[in-house]
This record gives C-alpha cells, sequence and structure tokens, in this order.
C-alpha cells in the first residue's frame, strides 16, 4: 500500500475502525476512512520525500504505518492541521530513514 496505490487492505480498514472505535458498518463511513488513509499517504509521502525517489510502503514499514494510523485518527477528529507538529518527531525519523535530501 503506498500513496500511488488506488486500493487500501481491508485489514488496514479494519484496523482503523478498530483504533477509532468504529462498531457500524456503513459505506458512507467507510468511503469517508478510505479518503482519510489516501489523504494520510500522500502527506505522509511528500512530508518525508517530496520527489518521490523513494515511495514508503505503508504494509511493511511499520513506522509510517503506525504514523498514518494518527493522521487517519486526527482527520477523523477534523484536526489534520495539528498533525504535521503534533508528530514532528516522528515524522523526522521517517525523514531519516527515506534519506530526505
Amino acid at each position: 500500500m503506498t500513496y500511488e496505490d488506488t486500493t487500501v487492505s481491508n485489514n488496514f480498514l479494519d484496523e482503523i475502525r478498530k483504533d477509532l472505535q468504529i462498531t457500524w458498518d456503513d459505506n458512507d463511513t467507510n468511503e469517508i476512512l478510505m479518503q482519510y488513509i489516501k489523504d494520510g499517504m500522500e502527506v505522509i509521502q511528500n512530508d518525508v520525500d517530496p520527489s518521490h525517489t523513494k515511495v514508503i510502503n505503508f504494509d511493511i514499514d511499520n513506522e509510517a504505518r503506525g504514523l498514518l494510523r494518527t493522521y487517519v485518527r486526527y482527520a477523523w477528529n477534523k484536526s489534520e492541521e495539528f498533525f504535521i507538529a503534533n508528530n514532528l518527531e516522528r515524522i523526522l525519523k521517517l525523514e531519516v530513514k527515506y534519506g530526505k535530501d
């Protein structure tokens, strides 16, 4: 699962639903969560490596996956503007890991 990939696994969606304690199941909620996941992948990828020379795979990189889960939580609570500032240390670790120029 990368920012270029348009599909999000049902397992990851289930993780998000569990994190957010969403117990109901409806298509509107799932579509909103899917959009937040896609937005989060793009935000994290663009911040970590704007040139996109090293694409983050959120399926295998647990640090990035955890950060994406955090982004979705912020988005669900309509607080995306606080995500970068509150998670700067984690983002910087990913930048070092992926060698941001």
